[in-house]
């Protein structure tokens, strides 16, 4: 019956049951493979895995029952093997339960990772698996190694503006409250509008950071800015012409011109088109200088058109990639604004095997940190954009992709005429050569 429930148990299962003594060298060649597959011993040299396995005691705690275990023994190493565990704590004068995070496959609680504090109780979501080290076996195993990992985020942590106000004590118990987690590329390490529960250090990789502005909350704020220029252009009591096209700066009408726009997009226009015209004919620069005019009308007529209506949030389909975040990158601080409606505004995605140092708000909210530590975290946070802005930068990327490319185009067959006689330049910034037959 028991087969028929639970399923037939695996020889990593098999091995873990068995108490350390009785374990045989292929038992615990099993139990280093299955270690090898957990994310915190992914860096552990065999030697060291070797003890683990030796030592290791396994323990199941069942869907919907606490792990009493690690609430009376807090200073044990535990790390979860398989499954998911809900961190519940007390809060207010009514001592309600709440649960503040959870534990998945990988984690390390106990002396090292999450700390379980005397407030909290461990509540598995589903059926989990647990492996154990006591004190001594700990000591004999992983702690030197542990150690030193600890020293390198300390010294990480040390190179960081942001904490740079922190003492030597403060950021020893800020390491100690720390976890390490790592992401696969493609993975959501923070998701936008979601309740920041950690402060987020990028340790190792890179990760790229999106903003979609069809959602809240930058909706909202791209909705109110746009009421104020509603409102603005409401309040404007200029005479308008009587015809959209009468408003071109070129027509010689009499009406007001501002010669500081006039002046950049002749100096940005005539940079360009210096380089453009170089090494040409005069029936060359005589058909360029047409086209040059034709799409100036035709682009003073799409910005007369843009004008007119004004952006909406329709405008940017999906989120917009705002910046790659490189290590000591810190997200997540939108806590530190607001504890109860904070939201983040940007998405944060893996984009290479990722390490992150998570601190948790609740835990640093007990640290009682100064406020010229939370400015100098906010300041080193990722900027965030506008609408506005992120349109105006794409505009400008394709613009300076287009003329990149022709340029690119220019050089190759000045340097090589002859064989590059045929070169054609593609829409998606490539080229191809077309051979010619005789």
């Amino acid at each position: 019956m028991f087969v028929h429930l639970f399923g037939k148990p695996t020889e990593d299962k098999l091995a873990l049951v068995c108490t350390p003594k009785d374990r045989d060298p292929a038992m615990l060649d099993v139990i280093v493979s299955r270690l090898q597959n957990v994310p915190f011993f992914q860096d552990f040299p065999r030697s060291i895995l070797e003890q683990v396995a030796a030592n290791l005691e396994y323990e199941v705690v069942a869907c919907g029952k606490c792990f009493a275990l690690g609430e009376e023994h807090p200073h044990n190493f535990y790390v979860l093997l398989n499954g998911r565990i809900s961190v519940r704590r007390k809060f207010g004068d009514f001592a309600s339960s709440v649960t503040t995070h959870h534990l998945d496959v990988g984690v390390p609680f106990g002396c090292t990772g999450h700390m379980v504090s005397s407030s909290s109780k461990l509540l598995a979501d589903e059926s989990s698996e647990i492996g154990i080290l006591w004190p001594d076996s700990y000591d004999a195993t992983i702690r030197a190694y542990c150690t030193d990992q600890n020293n390198q985020i300390f010294q990480f942590l040390q190179q960081l503006k942001a904490f740079r106000h922190f003492s030597t004590s403060e950021l020893g118990h800020i390491i100690g409250i720390s976890e390490r987690k790592r992401f696969r590329k493609g993975e959501l390490v923070l998701d936008q509008n979601e309740s920041p529960q950690y402060l987020g250090i990028l340790r190792k990789g890179t990760c790229l950071m999106y903003q979609d502005f069809t959602m809240p909350p930058l909706r909202g704020e791209a909705e109110a800015r746009r009421n104020r220029q509603r409102n603005e252009d409401s309040n404007d009591q200029r005479v308008l012409p009587f015809h959209r096209l009468l408003a071109r700066p070129d027509w010689p009408l009499g009406f007001h011109v501002d010669n500081r726009h006039r002046k950049k997009r002749k100096q940005g226009r005539g940079r360009r088109n210096a380089l453009m015209e170089h090494h040409m004919t005069k029936h060359q620069t005589a058909d360029m200088m047409l086209l040059a005019a034709r799409a100036s009308s035709t682009a003073s007529l799409t910005a007369l058109a843009a004008e007119e209506r004004p952006i909406t949030p329709h405008a940017l389909s999906g989120p917009a990639l705002i910046t790659t975040l490189c290590p000591g990158a810190i997200f997540g601080e939108a806590t530190f604004h607001d504890q109860q409606n904070s939201r983040s505004k940007c998405s944060i995605v893996a984009d290479s095997v990722v390490e992150v140092l998570l601190f948790d708000h609740l835990r640093l909210q007990d640290m009682e940190l100064s406020p010229d530590v939370i400015k100098e975290i906010l300041q080193y946070a990722p900027e965030y954009m506008e609408e506005d802005q992120v349109l105006k930068h794409r505009a400008e990327e394709e613009t300076w992709n287009e003329y990149k490319n022709l340029r690119m185009l220019e050089v190759s067959k000045t340097r090589w005429p002859e064989s590059k006689k045929h070169l054609r330049v593609l829409s998606n910034g490539c080229s191809i050569m077309l051979n010619a037959t005789q």
